[in-house]
This record gives C-alpha cells, sequence and structure tokens, in this order.
C-alpha cells in the first residue's frame, strides 16, 4: 500500500544521517541476526570482563593513587601482577592495555610483559551496532522525540556498563525497558527465550 508521506530511503545510515533533519520517533533493527547470536556470548563476558578491569583498576587506584600519571618500569609491572594479576590474568592484561593506551607503559613493555607471563592481548571490543546508531542519532532528537529497539537478547540494558554510561546516566534522557512474554515459533533459530526485552529512550530536554 502507498504512503504519501512515507519517504524510503535506500542506503546505509551512516552515508545519510548527516544529511537528514530531526525525528520524532525513531525505531531501530538488527537485521543482521545470525552475528548477533554468534557474538552474544562473547559479548556478555566481554562485559563482565570490562568490569572486571574496572574493578582492577579501583583497586590498584587505592594502592597507588599515583596510577594516572605514574610511568610503570618492569618492576613496577612486576609488583603489580604479583599483587593482583595472579588472581585473574584476563582482567590484568585489559588493565595493561589500559597502561599502553594511556602512554604509561611502552609498546616494548607491553608486549614483553605478555610473554614473561604467557598472557594473550587483550583486544578492543566492537562497540554495540544499536549503541553506536543510537548515539549518532541523539542530535537528530528534539524534546519529546523517542527511540525504540526491540532486542533479540534477554540481557537488561542496564546491566550493559557502556549503555548504561553514556545512556542511561545522560542527563536529557530518559531510558526505560519492558519485558514481554512471547510465544517463539519452532522454527526461529536465532532467539529460544519466552521473554524479550523492549527498550525506549525518550529525549527530555534540548
Amino acid at each position: 500500500m502507498n504512503r504519501l508521506n512515507v519517504t524510503i530511503i535506500q542506503n546505509n545510515w551512516q552515508q545519510v544521517l548527516p544529511q537528514l533533519g530531526v525525528f520524532d520517533a525513531i525505531f531501530f533493527n538488527e537485521i543482521d541476526l545470525e552475528v548477533l547470536v554468534d557474538t552474544h556470548r562473547p559479548k556478555k563476558f566481554g562485559n563482565l570482563l570490562v568490569q572486571s578491569g574496572k574493578d582492577l583498576n579501583a583497586k590498584v587506584t587505592a594502592l597507588f593513587p599515583q596510577i594516572t600519571t605514574l610511568r610503570y618500569t618492569e618492576a613496577d609491572i612486576d609488583g603489580l601482577f604479583q599483587i593482583v594479576g595472579r588472581s585473574s590474568s584476563k582482567a590484568f592484561t585489559t588493565f595493561l592495555t589500559e597502561l599502553k593506551e594511556n602512554g604509561q607503559i611502552s609498546h616494548e613493555q607491553y608486549t614483553s610483559t605478555l610473554l614473561k607471563y604467557g598472557l594473550q592481548p587483550s583486544f578492543p571490543r566492537m562497540k554495540d551496532p544499536m549503541l553506536e546508531f543510537l548515539e549518532a542519532v541523539l542530535p537528530h532528537m528534539q524534546k519529546g522525540s523517542r527511540f525504540s529497539c526491540f532486542a533479540s537478547f534477554a540481557v537488561s540494558l542496564f546491566e550493559n556498563p557502556d549503555f548504561f554510561a553514556s545512556i542511561i546516566t545522560h542527563p536529557d534522557l530518559l531510558y526505560t525497558e519492558t519485558w514481554m512474554s512471547i510465544d517463539v515459533p519452532e522454527n526461529c533459530s536465532y532467539y529460544k527465550g519466552t521473554k524479550a526485552l523492549l527498550m525506549r529512550v525518550e529525549k527530555v530536554n534540548n
């Protein structure tokens, strides 16, 4: 059925969004469901690992208040590993990567420490596509505009540290989520739960 007041733009949002105006309502649909399912479990683990890294950072900061400006020697790194690294090598590697990115250790120190303790490199996490789109579309929302998304995973976004920091704590946004009971068909291969999450973000201030 043709609708005279609907304009269809055939392109990806990264290309066309900068040229578009303000929207009253925005709905985001993650269409790459196979990728979502394949990465869902690692993503949950990654969130837990990030939280462990934050806990580790807090612990080390308490021990060494000058942490944000300190340049670390090999002896310093060895001492930190003995104190906190043995209990969580993955979190320690995440912390070590942060030190390298902050310029507090050199690339040579980073690689030599990984080799010395048999650690695996910590790679940056890929950004969630829904969050990436939401952050990009916020300038195209005015007071009263609403963004919604039907999540294909049964995990509250209050438990997502990136979404919590960027959206839920944003002073100009109001976040709500609703759990819905659903009847999943037997031939559905990408969702096996009996509940689904409907999330909504409303802009309450310009």
